[in-house]
């Protein structure tokens, strides 16, 4: 079973939240590590099992404006950057809009052209 560190804002809203096992970040059943601004609204969360950056149904990575949207998005399958199914970096400007997309297969970056290339012959396999 997983520990979990808490830590606190000056105000008593949490400050991070942070899980891990056998000394590695660690959580199977959500966010290994969570932080707040000091209003209690989510900041970052990230995604980590057996202390690798991974998960296989969302971004292993969400940071949010103090707004609450979504700022950022990053997609990780185990400690290697990757998304099959659209851009494994997402940034939005606090309206919502995507202001960037980046490509990654395995950890390696491709522009949008040679990913579907890719995306395309690996389905064809």
């Amino acid at each position: 079973m997983e520990n979990c560190e808490v830590h606190y804002h000056e105000n008593g809203n949490k400050y991070y939240e942070f899980y891990f096992l056998n000394e590695k970040p660690h959580r199977e059943d959500g966010p290994v590590y969570i932080e707040y601004y000091v209003w209690g609204e989510k900041q970052i969360e990230h995604y980590i099992i057996h202390g690798k950056f991974h998960r296989d149904d969302g971004p292993v990575t969400i940071c949010y404006w103090p707004n609450g949207n979504v700022r950022e998005e990053r997609y990780y399958i185990k400690g290697k950057q990757h998304r099959t199914d659209g851009p494994a970096e997402i940034e939005y400007n606090e309206g919502g809009e995507i202001i960037r997309q980046t490509y990654y297969l395995n950890g390696q970056e491709y522009d949008p052209f040679k990913w579907m290339v890719e995306i395309g012959s690996a389905k064809e396999k």
